[in-house]
């Protein structure tokens, strides 16, 4: 069994941060958790993305 352990931001994330992640990687928490990664400005202002 693994784990994913998400911990919320306390407001340092920025736009673009996600662009150095391995995509594979992003697409498999995408669907893990059910929630569409927004690396925009208008993302990081929702506590949930979806």
């Amino acid at each position: 069994m693994r784990n994913l352990w998400l911990f919320p931001g306390q407001g340092g994330q920025n736009p673009g941060m996600l662009d150095q992640a391995n995509p594979q990687l992003k697409e498999q928490v995408e669907k893990w958790t059910k929630v569409k990664l927004l690396d925009t400005a208008e993302g990081y202002q929702d506590s949930v993305q979806i």
